[in-house]
């Protein structure tokens, strides 16, 4: 991906076969100076769950209301990738969602 005019120009190579997970955050602005506000996040996962590359969404509000083209693109992008969360990537296609593990029962013997 290329980004800028000939003046200020940045590259950027992401190797979506390594990406294999996707996570979605909104919550409170990190920053003090904007009490009041929320962010929202997305980050892509590479091999082991780790974090590969975080991307906030930008311009999102417009003086004090959110901008809400913005917060709509966020949650379609959200539900492209199965409305939760976090889900797991295969070489770009949504994988099924991992079955929830059965609590165990205590055995009151």
């Amino acid at each position: 991906m290329e980004l800028g005019d000939d003046a200020a120009r940045w590259t950027m190579d992401v190797r979506v076969d390594e990406v294999t997970g996707v996570r979605f955050g909104r919550g409170p602005y990190p920053f003090p100076s904007f009490p009041g506000r929320e962010a929202l996040t997305v980050e892509f996962l590479g091999p082991g769950g780790e974090d590969s590359l975080g991307c906030w969404v930008h311009d999102l509000y417009d003086g004090e209301r959110m901008r809400p083209e913005r917060l709509q693109a966020w949650q379609a992008l959200r539900e492209r990738y199965g409305n939760r969360g976090e889900s797991r990537i295969d070489r770009g296609r949504l994988l099924p969602r991992l079955p929830e593990p059965i609590p165990r029962r205590q055995c009151n013997c």
